[in-house]
């Protein structure tokens, strides 16, 4: 144990091999090329924010829908165990190994930092949606919550990008 906090612990552990898959992947030493990687990978599809306790939590999305200029950080990151891939070919999933990495790592927690308010947003689309499909259909409109301006501002999260236009579409199919 006190060799693990002489080293600095997990979050250390998980920092290093974060910064060592950016280098893999040729993002070292551009600020910016590394922010818009990590938000092609992670934000809206791996992370969500907790609307009860504002905690960055990990998503599971499919694979096939990140972005292919992505795919050789997507892949240095599963090398260094900070993602992983479940299944084959087009079923195939991926997720964040540990939350921690979402939590704690500089890098990644400032993008999501910024992104904070658009992630709760979303969060509230899809749980809002949820409730809507399961409820019986002459309830349904009890559970119409996104009006007015609540509404817009879920319009708005489509207007951010391809990948939020895709999650506001999921929510409403």
């Amino acid at each position: 144990l006190k060799e693990l906090e002489a080293t600095g612990g997990v979050t250390k552990a998980i920092e290093t091999a974060a910064e060592d898959a950016m280098t893999e992947a040729g993002l070292k030493d551009d600020p910016v090329a590394r922010r818009e990687a990590l938000r092609g990978i992670f934000v809206p599809r791996l992370a969500r924010v907790d609307a009860a306790t504002k905690a960055v939590e990990r998503r599971v999305a499919r694979l096939a829908d990140a972005p292919l200029q992505l795919q050789p950080l997507i892949g240095a990151f599963v090398n260094k165990r900070l993602l992983v891939v479940k299944g084959e070919a087009r079923d195939a999933t991926i997720e964040v190994a540990h939350e921690g990495l979402l939590r704690r790592w500089p890098s990644l927690k400032d993008v999501l930092e910024n992104d904070l308010g658009a992630l709760l947003l979303l969060d509230g689309v899809l749980r809002a949606a949820h409730e809507w499909h399961a409820a019986a259909d002459q309830n349904k409109i009890e559970f119409l919550v996104h009006r007015g301006t609540r509404l817009h501002y879920a319009r708005q999260l489509s207007a951010r990008g391809a990948d939020w236009a895709k999650e506001v579409a999921v929510a409403a199919d």
